[in-house]
């Protein structure tokens, strides 16, 4: 199957080679069960290297900032995963009557570290969305990448359908697993040791409550498939607190050059962990232990 990808997008022959060497390991942790996902995944959406996050959604007309991630965010990014649908108003009903997808990557030499650790992260982000990402409920569109979830109020005026952003939510917990994901098959194909470069602190709090294997199958099964997961009742409280220290934690990124601003936000998060996230995660592990 990944011969077919790399046919179909004209890989050069480095970035083939690269492809095919982690191909099996995308199957391996997503499971061989799930393999048509990553296929239909792979198939669905060319590959751009060398390019800025920003630039390239301009280009395609694909930016759409209104949730979490701005466009100063894109500039800095290393990487994106972006998606854009076409949407049509057909006998007085909403339809997505197509997606169109790209994944862009900073870097312009696949042989670099950085630039396959990169791709490795937002393959997981494209093949978590490959299965039903748009959903429409009458005039409300619906997107799910893994467990984000993003609302937008969608209205029919001169011939054009356009979307406006409601709210967005599952983003951190997201980017803690897609991180976990992302540093298990870089240890795979890049070397054994490699350390995860962004998301350390997200990652490592998403990490706390992969208490078992029941919850890693249900955390799995719930991105991929889109069906609701439960934490033992407490799910929604935990996607919230996490939420809210990812903001903090992209705020306190962007503010890397300010000291005064970083160590204040850094503090803020140490507080928030401390405060309301450590009492929610031993809710969740004591909840479990009872099962």
């Amino acid at each position: 199957m990944i011969e077919d990808v790399i046919k179909k997008f004209n890989y050069d022959d480095n970035f083939a080679s690269f492809l095919r060497k982690l191909y099996p390991y995308l199957i391996e942790y997503f499971k061989t069960t799930n393999k048509y996902l990553v296929d239909m995944a792979l198939m669905s959406c060319p590959i751009v290297l060398g390019c800025n996050s920003l630039d390239l959604l301009k280009k395609l007309d694909m930016l759409d900032n209104d949730g979490v991630v701005q466009d100063d965010d894109l500039k800095r990014s290393s990487g994106v995963y972006s998606s854009k649908p076409v949407i049509n108003y057909i006998d007085g009903e909403f339809v997505v009557s197509d997606i169109k997808r790209v994944i862009g990557i900073s870097f312009g030499d696949i042989n670099s570290e950085y630039a396959q650790d990169t791709l490795i992260h937002e393959l997981c982000h494209l093949i978590k969305s490959s299965y039903q990402e748009y959903l429409i409920d009458r005039d409300i569109l619906i997107q799910k990448n893994g467990l984000i979830e993003i609302y937008y109020q969608l209205t029919y005026e001169n011939g054009i359908v356009k979307k406006t952003f409601i709210k967005e939510m599952g983003v951190g917990f997201e980017e803690g697993l897609n991180t976990l994901a992302e540093e298990w098959l870089a240890k795979q194909v890049i070397r054994p040791d490699f350390k995860i470069s962004g998301y350390q602190t997200i990652a490592q709090i998403v990490q706390n409550v992969l208490v078992n294997q029941q919850v890693v199958d249900e955390l799995l099964n719930a991105q991929l498939y889109k069906k609701r997961a439960s934490l033992n009742g407490y799910y929604d409280e935990f996607v919230k607190i996490v939420d809210v220290i990812y903001k903090k934690y992209l705020e306190m990124f962007a503010s890397i050059f300010d000291q005064e601003k970083f160590d204040k936000l850094n503090e803020e998060i140490r507080n928030l962990i401390i405060s309301q996230y450590q009492p929610l995660l031993d809710k969740i592990i004591s909840a479990k232990k009872e099962l």
